[in-house]
């Protein structure tokens, strides 16, 4: 059934704090935007504290099983860590501290569940996803209009506290132009893990064709300029939605396909119509560096890109040793370096602490996706989110440790906690 996505003032702030915790950019003079995000969440809580003593029970129900399911095993990756640090002589703490930020970082953002839960009628995650779905729109719509507008870009540019990149791509501003403190890879993963949210809320008949179609497109234009990775993430959608296996009509996937080409060829004359030097350049610039595989494929017959060639490189044999206990160093000997200069996701864990804490990260992990999915009764989304966080591992660290899509699967998770208190009476 189709939800209207009502806009009310509660509805805005929510996701405006939502936006801010997500997003983490740069607020000059105060610094984060998740302390202002905290603290708005604060403010709101309390501005409905009627509401929230009419929910007292189940909210702490919720916290406690969020405790148990998600705080423990967090606990128990954590010791390992701190285990294997101390064994070298707390030599390297970077790993750790990483994973005590993104923990304290989690219990923040189960305050935007509770401001949800005590504001709006939440009956599934769907409800929730109509937050993220909104505050993806948006940030699409602002990288689209960087782009398209140079002095626009340097408003953002004083909201940024980025992740280094110096492609010349960034310095041209053609690249790393979101209204957030990760732009590339990090960045990338989002938009994947949501694209597979909104497939999923599609084929369900959560959102409308309309509405789908038009964040798809503004989704699929932003991606260009991030990285491309989130170009996949738009593969993966059609994927999901045109999936032989499920049983769903695939009729509203055609309708859906063809309004969405449609959209794209309008949005592409307006563009040529109203901004031809700036098209011109990311004719020439950025659409040969997005679509390499498929410019390499005509060329050479090749199906590689420079980064996945670098990323080889960058997987190689380790001792028997390092293997299997690792070498407890996470950071390279000089500064913004990684330990044995190798900053691919299955390597960084496992040099630090073995097969066993990736593992252990992997399984952990898993085991949060099958508690968010558990509500939504569909092994397929379930499916399509693990096998796509094991996919964004092999190019960069992505599992537990990567903020974006933290804060997404910890707002997930406590809503999924919330929801069962409610109508079942307990937690899962």
């Amino acid at each position: 059934m189709i939800k209207r996505n009502r806009l009310t003032l509660h509805s805005c702030v929510i996701s405006l704090i939502i936006f801010m915790g997500v997003f983490n950019f740069y607020i000059p003079g105060v610094g984060p935007a998740l302390y202002g995000a905290f603290l708005l969440s604060l403010f709101f809580i309390v501005f409905n504290i009627k509401r929230l003593s009419g929910n007292w029970n189940l909210i702490s129900k919720a916290y406690a099983s969020f405790t148990l399911k998600y705080i423990l095993p967090f606990s128990l990756i954590m010791a390992l860590v701190t285990f294997r640090t101390l064994f070298e002589g707390g030599i390297d703490t970077t790993y750790l501290v990483s994973l005590t930020k993104i923990l304290l970082f989690s219990i923040v953002a189960t305050l935007f569940a509770v401001c949800i839960f005590i504001s709006e009628k939440v009956e599934s995650l769907s409800d929730i996803n109509r937050h993220i779905y909104r505050i993806t729109l948006i940030q699409s719509l602002i990288i689209i209009t960087a782009i398209l507008i140079p002095s626009f870009s340097e408003v953002i540019k004083t909201l940024q506290n980025n992740d280094a990149n110096n492609s010349s791509l960034v310095s041209e501003g053609l690249r790393g132009v979101a209204l957030s403190s990760m732009q590339f890879y990090a960045l990338a993963c989002y938009f994947c893990v949501v694209l597979i949210l909104l497939a999923n809320d599609f084929v369900k008949k959560n959102t409308s064709i309309l509405y789908t179609s038009i964040l798809l497109l503004c989704i699929a234009a932003s991606s260009i300029f991030i990285s491309r990775t989130a170009i996949l993430g738009v593969v993966i959608f059609f994927l999901f939605i045109f999936n032989p296996f499920s049983r769903f009509s695939k009729k509203r996937s055609i309708i859906l396909l063809m309004i969405f080409i449609g959209f794209g060829c309008l949005a592409l004359l307006f563009s040529f119509l109203a901004f031809p030097d700036q098209l011109a350049v990311i004719q020439e610039k950025v659409l040969p560096w997005a679509f390499e595989i498929i410019y390499k494929y005509n060329d050479t017959g090749g199906v590689s890109t420079a980064s996945t060639d670098e990323l080889k490189g960058m997987y190689f044999a380790l001792q028997e040793h390092t293997f299997i206990f690792g070498d407890g160093l996470y950071a390279g000997s000089e500064e913004g370096t990684y330990y044995m200069a190798t900053d691919a996701g299955y390597m960084r864990p496992t040099l630090y602490g073995g097969i066993f804490l990736i593992l252990s990260m992997v399984y952990v992990w898993f085991y949060w996706l099958k508690k968010i999915c558990i509500l939504e009764k569909s092994n397929t989304l379930l499916l399509a989110l693990f096998l796509l966080s094991l996919a964004l591992q092999y190019k960069g660290e992505f599992i537990i440790v990567n903020y974006c899509t933290s804060i997404i699967f910890v707002l997930l998770l406590m809503a999924s906690f919330l929801i069962n208190a409610k109508y079942n009476g307990r937690v899962i």
